[in-house]
């Protein structure tokens, strides 16, 4: 019995402290101030801030870049170096904006290949060439991406222009693939 008005103090601190997080941080992490990455791209975003190469930011036995152009091309090369993988395609890309403050690229002709690489060759269609479903963390809802890929413009003020890509996830609350600007200068 003696217990309990500790623990009624302690929930009352916790209380206290995560309104205190919450009017510090204005209850939110989505704007463009925001210290760690945020799913929403800066105030001063342009579409041409997305020109120019691309390349994942977490490195490994694989490597993907995205080279960007003005022209509404885009250009992707991706290399396994486990078996000595390499894909070069050629697409077209857009830009979409997005009422709830997402902004995505959709890159036309251009593969995701964070899960099966057969998946990926079949335009992300599985096995039995059903359409593969991927999570978008930005508006919290599932996506197909047919022979294309759905790229969430993001902010990071780590990252050169304070901009990331990201890929769209597996599943809820699994990680994502973050693509960093590499190259300010739009590669010919």
């Amino acid at each position: 019995m003696s217990h309990k008005p500790w623990i009624v103090v302690c929930v009352f601190a916790l209380g206290i402290v995560s309104l205190a997080c919450g009017i510090i941080t204005g209850g939110s992490t989505s704007t463009s101030t925001a210290v760690g990455p945020s799913w929403h791209p800066p105030l001063t975003f342009q579409e041409s801030d997305l020109i120019g190469t691309w390349e994942k930011s977490r490195k490994g036995s694989d490597t993907e870049t995205l080279m960007i152009m003005a022209d509404k091309t885009i250009k992707q090369v991706y290399d396994d170096s486990t078996d000595s993988y390499h894909f070069e395609g050629d697409g077209s890309w857009r830009i979409e904006y997005r009422p709830s403050g997402c902004v995505y690229v959709h890159a036309e002709g251009i593969r995701y290949y964070y899960r099966l690489r057969s998946d990926a060759e079949a335009g992300n269609r599985d096995s039995s060439g059903e359409p593969i479903l991927f999570w978008d963390p930005c508006e919290k809802r599932v996506v197909t991406m047919l022979d294309s890929i759905i790229l969430i413009v993001g902010s990071y003020s780590n990252f050169p222009r304070g901009i990331l890509l990201s890929h769209m996830a597996l599943e809820i609350d699994s990680s994502v693939q973050i693509l960093q600007l590499a190259s300010t200068l739009a590669p010919e």
